[in-house]
């Protein structure tokens, strides 16, 4: 709605602008520090959160806010006498891209980087588990066109594969292992809107409404002046 006529119907006590309202949106997949929940290699997730309702009022502001995370879990068990070291990989098989008919492209890392790098020792006739992760990768979005939260569900595609290595040699040079390795993402998206909220002015019972009455009144007694100076 237009601010002028806003102003307008505001003035004429039709409707009532409230303090400034704060709404958040989110949508998620995947468990954030889980290696399990979502296994990689490959994700195509679509995030989606609904548009601003204009009915709570006037939207003034928008803010998009990207986290995510990538995290690696595995075990290496020595089934030999001897020490044996291990190497643990986790890789971009291609660029991790956020994208959206909201903003350009945006690459959160390119194909070839290396996201988790593990390295360790494990004694003979042990086992040994190791786990680790990104962090949590954040991007935020502002100053974006108002207009395109008004037109119904937002949307941010989330594009990731992940290739995984695991090395493990005796450091005598002989023995034997039994090993595992797994991987799994997690995104959030959250929508902030900010806006102007408007209320119904309430409607109070009146025989005449007060502005009226005033109004009346000035002409009643304007007209009684003339009518003693005649």
């Amino acid at each position: 709605m237009n601010r002028k006529w806003l102003a307008a119907l505001c003035f004429a006590g039709l409707i009532d602008i409230a303090d400034a309202g704060v709404l958040l949106q989110r949508d998620s997949f995947g468990t954030p520090g889980s290696s399990t929940d979502l296994p990689l290699g490959t994700i195509d997730e679509v995030l989606t959160v609904a548009g601003f309702d204009s009915t709570l009022g006037v939207l003034t502001g928008v803010q998009l806010r990207f986290q995510g995370s990538v995290d690696l879990s595995g075990e290496v068990n020595n089934l030999g006498a001897g020490p044996a070291s291990y190497h643990a990989r986790a890789t971009l098989a291609q660029d991790w891209v956020l994208s959206s008919s909201l903003f350009s492209d945006q690459v959160l890392g390119g194909a070839g980087e290396t996201l988790i790098e593990l390295t360790g020792t494990v004694a003979g006739g042990q086992t040994s588990a190791f786990a680790d992760g990104t962090g949590v990768i954040e991007r935020v979005f502002t100053g974006l066109d108002l207009g395109a939260f008004l037109n119904g569900p937002v949307e941010v595609h989330v594009g990731l594969a992940v290739d995984t290595s695991l090395g493990v040699s005796a450091d005598n040079g002989v023995g034997g292992f039994a090993t595992s390795i797994s991987t799994g993402g997690w995104g959030s998206l959250e929508v902030t809107y900010f806006f102007d909220e408007i209320q119904q002015a309430p409607s109070v019972p009146e025989p005449l409404p007060l502005w009226l009455l005033t109004c009346a009144g000035v002409l009643l007694a304007g007209r009684a002046v003339a009518s003693k100076r005649a």
